[in-house]
């Protein structure tokens, strides 16, 4: 191999481009394999969303792979990880099992609006209006987008 190669396949960036490549390539031969042995058109056809998915990681990992070739040795792409705040992940997990239990009780809409809420404080957004906006406006468009357009059943 020559020193160049040796020298970009040392980037964690390239080395996480390529792994990305190879899933993007398992599941777009994956949605093509099981997309031929079904008899539906593509817009049915439950291989559609795989296959959409694996176009986009394809697209990110070579994205990535360019990002890692351009950037130095002591770029970006070595930069030490943050510090993990154990604390809002456990908090993050619990308003997930709250929301989870609360769903079937309070419904969709209110369940998803205090969720909501307590994330956007947990992240540290602190202003009414923003965080009274998004959650209410959020909620209420994926309700109308699943349950009145696309006749989803939502708990």
């Amino acid at each position: 191999m020559s020193h160049r190669l040796k020298t970009y396949l040392q980037r964690p960036v390239v080395r996480e481009s390529m792994l990305f490549f190879v899933l993007a390539v398992s599941l777009l031969v994956y949605s093509l394999a099981g997309h031929r042995q079904i008899s539906l058109p593509w817009k049915l056809s439950p291989y559609l969303f795989p296959l959409l998915v694996s176009l986009f990681l394809l697209i990110l990992s070579f994205c990535l792979f360019a990002e890692g070739v351009r950037s130095d040795q002591k770029g970006a792409s070595c930069r030490p990880f943050p510090k993990t705040e154990w604390r809002n992940v456990l908090a993050t997990l619990a308003f997930c099992l709250a929301y989870y239990f609360a769903m079937p009780h309070i419904g969709f809409i209110l369940s998803t609006i205090v969720f909501l809420v307590l994330l956007f404080l947990l992240l540290g957004e602190r202003r009414p209006l923003v965080v009274g906006t998004l959650s209410v406006a959020t909620s209420v468009v994926i309700y109308y987008l699943f349950h009145v357009l696309l006749h989803v059943m939502l708990p």
